[in-house]
Parts: C-alpha cells; sequence; structure tokens
C-alpha cells in the first residue's frame, strides 16, 4: 500500500512539472548545455597515422625465407 501512495505522490509531481513538450524543451536544454560545456573543457586531438612497418619488402624477405 505504501509503494501505491509514493507512485501516486511521483506522477502527481509529474503532472505539476508541465506538459510534454515544455518537459523535452528543458531535456534538450539540458542535453545542449552538457554537450557544450564538454566540448569547451574537453581537448580533443587526433589520432597519429603509424608507419607501417611490415611492407612488400618485408614479405619479399620472408618468401625468400
Amino acid at each position: 500500500m505504501r509503494w501505491s501512495l509514493k507512485k501516486k505522490q511521483y506522477q502527481n509531481k509529474l503532472k505539476n512539472l508541465g506538459d510534454g513538450e515544455e518537459m523535452n524543451r528543458v531535456c534538450d536544454n539540458i542535453k545542449e548545455n552538457i554537450n557544450t560545456s564538454g566540448k569547451e573543457s574537453l581537448v580533443l586531438y587526433e589520432l597519429k597515422q603509424h608507419k607501417l612497418r611490415f611492407h612488400e619488402e618485408c614479405s619479399g624477405f620472408l618468401d625468400q625465407r
């Protein structure tokens, strides 16, 4: 019985927050703020291209061996 009371209280609080469109707008705003702050505070870098160590010349030596 206590669980159903908590469930009703939770549902009432959600109803009082506003309509679904407003909730979506708030969530989108939060998401945008998180993305913006992450881009500003985190440094992105490009991975270096590693030189290929095994190439056709190495393959030829292996074939001769």
